[in-house]
């Protein structure tokens, strides 16, 4: 009985030395653990049709679907790795310190000279923002649009 066990644990057994086995087992006056399961097993194939599982060896299909679902996700890793890749560069882009050795530049351009003191092309700028705010904003649209449509 020690050897048509071990040869069904294997895989390699008949059908008939399932049989076989089956009985001797059902013989047994007080059976192991591992006895009782052994006969679950035995019994549990011998009430199912033998043909129905032996007719079609279905494992091209199953390796068709494998591969399928394999490239699936080897397709779904590259592109998260991607769009991992192109947060980094994103990120750094974003969080590396920018150069504050760069000079700043400032022109402006008055009666024809240019100025390039930043202080003092900023407060012109600011001066020019304040009186085109202190403008009334329709009278000046009106006064452009009149011009426009007279020409």
């Amino acid at each position: 009985m020690k050897t048509l066990t071990d040869k069904y644990l294997a895989g390699q057994t008949s059908c008939e030395e399932e049989a076989q086995l089956l009985r001797q087992l059902r013989q047994e006056a007080h059976p192991s653990r591992e006895q009782l399961a052994l006969m679950s097993m035995l019994s549990l194939h011998k009430s199912e049709p033998r043909t129905e599982w032996l007719e079609e060896d279905e494992t091209d299909v199953y390796d068709r679907l494998v591969a399928q679902r394999r490239s699936r996700l080897r397709l779904r890793w590259r592109w998260t790795a991607v769009a991992a890749a192109a947060c980094i560069v994103v990120s750094l882009l974003i969080a590396l310190p920018k150069d504050s050795d760069a000079p700043t530049y400032a022109m402006a351009n008055l009666y024809g000279q240019e100025i390039h003191d930043e202080t003092l092309v900023m407060n012109m700028m600011e001066g020019t923002m304040c009186s085109l705010l202190a403008q009334p904003t329709t009278d000046r649209v009106e006064e452009e649009m009149s011009n426009l449509l007279s020409r």
